[in-house]
């Protein structure tokens, strides 16, 4: 989730295990869905290989890669055709 908003003060409280805690307070916040990689390392270009390799029943293929700033992400489907 990403939150885009205005910190005004901070709010004081007690957390589940009785220590106390304070958080920032936003105001006229806008929450927009959204992944993980998308906001922390959003990728610079992708590849659709769709190349698989099947060994001894078990079939690997590479659906998708994308490549980030620091990182390289492999999307992989496996499917298991052994006895």
């Amino acid at each position: 989730m990403l939150v885009d908003g205005k910190i005004e003060g901070t709010l004081v409280g007690t957390n589940a295990i009785g220590g106390e805690i304070e958080n920032p307070m936003i105001v006229d916040a806008k929450e927009t869905k959204c992944l993980y990689m998308d906001v922390v390392t959003p990728k610079n270009a992708e590849i659709l290989p769709a190349a698989s390799q099947d060994q001894n029943g078990i079939i690997v293929t590479a659906d998708k890669v994308e490549y980030a700033k620091s990182e390289i992400h492999v999307h992989v489907t496996i499917k298991n055709d052994t006895e």
